[in-house]
Protein backbone atom coordinates (compact mmCIF):
# COMPACT_ATOMS: atom_id res chain seq x y z
CA UNK A 1 0.00 0.00 0.00
CA UNK A 2 1.13 3.65 0.16
CA UNK A 3 3.43 4.82 2.89
CA UNK A 4 2.12 7.09 5.32
CA UNK A 5 3.32 10.78 4.80
CA UNK A 6 4.33 12.58 8.10
CA UNK A 7 5.19 15.92 8.80
CA UNK A 8 8.83 16.64 8.05
CA UNK A 9 11.24 18.62 10.62
CA UNK A 10 15.20 19.79 10.06
CA UNK A 11 16.79 18.13 12.86
CA UNK A 12 19.31 20.86 12.78
CA UNK A 13 17.33 24.51 12.86
CA UNK A 14 14.18 23.37 13.56
CA UNK A 15 12.50 23.78 10.50
CA UNK A 16 9.09 22.21 9.71
CA UNK A 17 7.77 21.51 6.27
CA UNK A 18 4.12 20.72 6.70
CA UNK A 19 3.59 20.58 3.32
CA UNK A 20 5.54 17.19 2.92
CA UNK A 21 7.22 19.15 -0.46
CA UNK A 22 10.84 19.14 0.70
CA UNK A 23 13.88 16.64 1.93
CA UNK A 24 15.97 18.88 2.42
CA UNK A 25 16.23 22.24 4.38
CA UNK A 26 15.96 25.43 2.61
CA UNK A 27 17.68 27.22 5.86
CA UNK A 28 20.34 25.34 6.37
CA UNK A 29 20.89 22.48 3.51
CA UNK A 30 20.38 19.42 6.05
CA UNK A 31 18.28 16.59 5.01
CA UNK A 32 14.55 16.91 6.81
CA UNK A 33 13.05 14.30 8.87
CA UNK A 34 9.98 12.29 9.39
CA UNK A 35 7.94 13.52 12.86
CA UNK A 36 5.22 11.56 14.41
CA UNK A 37 3.05 13.74 13.54
CA UNK A 38 0.88 12.65 10.00
CA UNK A 39 0.52 15.04 7.65
CA UNK A 40 -2.96 14.84 7.83
CA UNK A 41 -2.54 17.32 11.15
CA UNK A 42 -1.48 20.22 8.84
CA UNK A 43 -3.99 19.80 5.71
CA UNK A 44 -6.55 22.16 5.47
CA UNK A 45 -5.89 23.96 9.21
CA UNK A 46 -5.89 28.00 10.03
CA UNK A 47 -2.06 28.74 10.78
CA UNK A 48 -3.20 29.16 14.63
CA UNK A 49 -3.89 25.70 14.50
CA UNK A 50 -1.01 24.86 12.77
CA UNK A 51 1.87 26.78 15.29
CA UNK A 52 0.36 24.19 18.34
CA UNK A 53 1.88 21.98 16.37
CA UNK A 54 4.72 22.98 14.84
CA UNK A 55 6.04 23.62 18.45
CA UNK A 56 5.39 20.57 19.82
CA UNK A 57 7.31 18.94 17.02
CA UNK A 58 10.10 21.47 18.27
CA UNK A 59 10.15 20.90 21.55
CA UNK A 60 10.41 17.14 21.68
CA UNK A 61 12.21 16.30 18.61
CA UNK A 62 14.42 18.99 17.36
CA UNK A 63 15.68 20.14 20.63
CA UNK A 64 16.39 16.60 22.13
CA UNK A 65 17.91 15.16 18.55
CA UNK A 66 21.89 15.79 18.91
CA UNK A 67 22.46 17.17 15.60
CA UNK A 68 19.92 20.47 17.33
CA UNK A 69 22.45 23.65 17.01
CA UNK A 70 20.84 26.97 19.20
CA UNK A 71 22.30 29.03 16.80
CA UNK A 72 21.37 27.64 13.46
CA UNK A 73 18.03 27.71 14.85
CA UNK A 74 17.93 31.50 16.32
CA UNK A 75 19.21 32.33 12.67
CA UNK A 76 16.51 30.23 11.11
CA UNK A 77 14.02 32.15 13.46
CA UNK A 78 15.41 35.64 12.94
CA UNK A 79 15.59 34.86 9.17
CA UNK A 80 11.66 33.74 9.05
CA UNK A 81 10.62 36.63 11.23
CA UNK A 82 12.52 38.95 8.28
CA UNK A 83 10.78 37.28 5.64
CA UNK A 84 7.35 37.29 7.36
CA UNK A 85 8.32 41.27 8.11
CA UNK A 86 8.96 41.34 3.86
CA UNK A 87 5.69 39.91 3.14
CA UNK A 88 3.96 41.85 5.26
CA UNK A 89 5.18 45.41 4.04
CA UNK A 90 4.80 43.73 0.35
CA UNK A 91 0.95 43.00 1.03
CA UNK A 92 0.69 46.20 2.72
CA UNK A 93 2.24 47.76 -0.17
CA UNK A 94 0.08 46.61 -2.99
CA UNK A 95 -3.28 47.43 -0.50
CA UNK A 96 -2.28 51.29 -0.77
CA UNK A 97 -2.12 50.78 -3.96
CA UNK A 98 -5.36 49.14 -4.67
CA UNK A 99 -7.15 51.78 -2.26
CA UNK A 100 -5.18 54.61 -4.35
CA UNK A 101 -6.76 53.33 -7.42
CA UNK A 102 -9.95 53.11 -6.14
CA UNK A 103 -10.04 56.30 -4.77
CA UNK A 104 -9.10 57.64 -7.67
CA UNK A 105 -11.64 55.93 -9.87
CA UNK A 106 -14.33 57.15 -7.39
CA UNK A 107 -13.08 60.70 -7.93
CA UNK A 108 -13.07 60.63 -12.00
CA UNK A 109 -16.81 59.31 -11.30
CA UNK A 110 -17.67 61.59 -9.36
CA UNK A 111 -16.41 64.17 -11.55
CA UNK A 112 -17.99 62.72 -14.59
CA UNK A 113 -21.40 62.41 -13.07
CA UNK A 114 -24.06 64.69 -13.97
CA UNK A 115 -24.59 67.76 -11.77
CA UNK A 116 -27.23 70.10 -11.30
CA UNK A 117 -27.15 73.48 -12.44
CA UNK A 118 -28.53 75.53 -10.28
CA UNK A 119 -27.00 73.58 -6.98
CA UNK A 120 -24.22 71.81 -8.22
CA UNK A 121 -26.09 68.19 -6.38
CA UNK A 122 -25.39 64.95 -8.15
CA UNK A 123 -29.08 63.59 -6.61
CA UNK A 124 -30.69 63.18 -9.91
CA UNK A 125 -33.86 61.10 -11.11
CA UNK A 126 -33.56 60.97 -15.00
CA UNK A 127 -37.45 61.63 -16.33
CA UNK A 128 -38.21 58.96 -18.47
CA UNK A 129 -40.44 58.44 -21.17
CA UNK A 130 -43.34 57.47 -19.16
CA UNK A 131 -43.20 60.56 -16.82
CA UNK A 132 -43.04 62.84 -19.51
CA UNK A 133 -46.17 61.12 -21.57
CA UNK A 134 -48.55 61.31 -18.07
CA UNK A 135 -47.69 64.86 -17.80
CA UNK A 136 -48.42 66.08 -21.36
CA UNK A 137 -51.99 63.59 -21.29
CA UNK A 138 -53.13 65.84 -18.51
CA UNK A 139 -51.34 69.28 -19.15
CA UNK A 140 -51.09 69.20 -22.57
CA UNK A 141 -48.28 71.79 -24.08
CA UNK A 142 -48.55 73.05 -20.72
CA UNK A 143 -46.41 70.45 -19.00
CA UNK A 144 -43.18 71.65 -17.82
CA UNK A 145 -41.56 68.28 -17.77
CA UNK A 146 -41.51 68.75 -22.45
CA UNK A 147 -38.03 69.14 -23.21
CA UNK A 148 -36.48 68.12 -19.86
CA UNK A 149 -34.23 64.91 -19.17
CA UNK A 150 -33.54 65.31 -15.46
CA UNK A 151 -35.16 66.96 -12.20
CA UNK A 152 -32.92 67.60 -9.31
CA UNK A 153 -33.98 65.54 -6.04
CA UNK A 154 -32.28 68.55 -3.91
CA UNK A 155 -33.91 71.50 -5.22
CA UNK A 156 -36.19 70.23 -7.65
CA UNK A 157 -35.08 72.06 -10.59
CA UNK A 158 -35.74 70.41 -14.13
CA UNK A 159 -33.82 70.57 -17.21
Amino acid sequence: MFKKKYIMYCPVCGYVDGEHTKTICPFCNHELKDSDHPLKEMKGKYPWEIVPITEDIVRRLVRNDPDFKQSVYMNRVKEEEKRSRIENEEARAEHQAQVAMWKRINTERAANAPRCPTCGSTDLKKIDALDRAISVSFLGLASGKIGKSFKCNHCGYMW
